[in-house]
Order: structure tokens, then sequence, then C-alpha cells
């Protein structure tokens, strides 16, 4: 089986980290291919791979497939352990990575992912309202899954924690007020090899895109 990620640049393309997070987690060999965002032509090149023409795309022996939650449920097919094994936990877990798929539209549009930026810009009301939100339902999820040894949102690494891994990433850049429960969380996260891989290969990107910049101080 060929398989391939199609991902935009690591330092800002939060929708294709969480699914290149689990096909990492799930095992899965895959050729990895960065179209650079922003640049002349890009639209264009991605697509001449699909006519959704955003990334990430998977291309599984020349069949492509377009959506984060997508391409994330198809590795969870391949390997069932990034999602929990108890039927109600799992379900919950689903729901979780839906919930940040779907919504907290003021975080996304004030608060960019942005890997190698730092930022000590006042950031907008609503964004910080987001940012709240976010932090309760990781302390709810924690408080009712992690251990110390399970230490992720709901105990093992799960597809929730690359949906929620971005945010991870923005509450860093932006310096987002955060709960004890929450800090351990992101801390947590940004110790996981994978996450880590990820965030090195963002911050040593030479691409930029200055529309994402400008929310940096």
């Amino acid at each position: 089986m060929s398989v391939k990620l199609y991902i935009g640049n690591k330092n800002y393309s939060s929708w294709s980290m969480r699914p290149w997070l689990c096909l990492k987690k799930a095992g899965i060999s895959f050729e990895e291919v960065i179209i650079p965002l922003d640049v002349a032509g890009f639209k264009e090149k991605i697509l001449s791979i699909s006519s959704a023409g955003t990334v990430p795309i998977l291309e599984i022996d020349g069949v492509a497939i377009t959506e984060s939650l997508a391409i994330s449920e198809w590795a969870a097919e391949q390997n069932p352990q990034i999602l929990p094994s108890d039927s109600v936990v799992r379900a919950q877990c689903r729901a979780a990575a839906s919930l940040m798929h779907a919504g907290f539209s003021a975080l996304r549009t004030h608060c960019p992912m942005n890997v190698r930026g730092r930022s000590s810009k006042p950031v907008h009301a609503a964004a910080l309202e987001d940012a709240a939100k976010v932090d309760a339902f990781w302390c709810s999820w924690l408080e009712k899954h992690a251990t110390d040894q399970k230490p992720f949102l709901f105990g093992d690494w799960s597809m929730a924690d690359a949906f929620f891994a971005p945010v991870v990433s923005r509450f860093q850049t932006f310096n987002l007020p955060r709960s004890e429960r929450a800090q351990f969380y992101i801390e947590t996260m940004e110790n996981d090899v994978h996450y880590q891989e990820w965030a090195q290969a963002g911050a040593k990107e030479e691409w930029c895109i200055e529309s994402a910049d400008g929310y940096l101080s």
C-alpha cells in the first residue's frame, strides 16, 4: 500500500499537524510532501491533487482522502490503539476531536498557529474566552481519565490529543492564561516525541506567511 500525506508548512498548518500525528502514532509508514502555503502556484498545486483545494490530503494507492478528521479516522481504523478501548470513552474522545474540529473560531482567527513565534501583544477578548473554554475542557477530561502513567486527555495518547496539539502551540505562542492542570498537559504534549518532531521541523522552516506573522509582536 502506497501512502502519501500532503501537508502545509509545519510552522503554520494546524490542520496538517493533526492527521500527521495520528499517522505517526498509528505506526503507519507514509511519504510526507510539504506544499508551502501562500506562495505562487500553491493553490494550483493542491488542486492538481484534489478538487477540495485544501491540505491535508492523504493519498492511498492514488486515491485522495481530504479533511483532517477523515484522515485521522482512517489511521484509527488501521491501528485502533489511537482511540480508547472503552466504547463510551472512545465516543467521548471522538466528540472531543470533533469539538476542536468545528469550534473555537475566535481562538483560531486571532491566535493562528505559529510554532516558532512568540507574542507579547494583548490577545483579543473573544480568543481569551475560547482559551478559557479549552482549559475547562482539558481539566474535565484530565481529571476523569489521566494518571501519572497515562497523562493525556483520555489517559493514553489519542486522536483527541492530535486535534488539540495545535492549540497547545497557540497557548505557548500567545502566552494564553492557563490553569495549573492545563499547564501540566501542555508540558506533557511538548515532551511527546512526535509533537517535538513536528515543532522542531516547523521552527527550522524558512517560509513566512506575513498575514500570520502579523499577529505577533
